[in-house]
């Protein structure tokens, strides 16, 4: 099987717009210093899972 492309760069809200009710893999993350939180992210993977996303 064939590993999933990454996504393009995107923010919190997206990924959660995008795989809602699903555990998300991320790479390349950026945080906000001040606030500690995360402002944008790739998806490497995703599932119903907690695994499913490193399937």
């Amino acid at each position: 099987m064939e590993p999933e492309p990454l996504t393009e760069r995107l923010t919190w809200e997206q990924i959660c717009r995008r795989y809602p009710d699903q555990w998300v893999a991320l790479v390349e993350l950026d945080w906000n210093d001040e606030t500690d939180e995360l402002t944008v992210a790739r998806v490497a993977g995703h599932g119903p899972n907690r695994r499913a996303p490193f399937d």
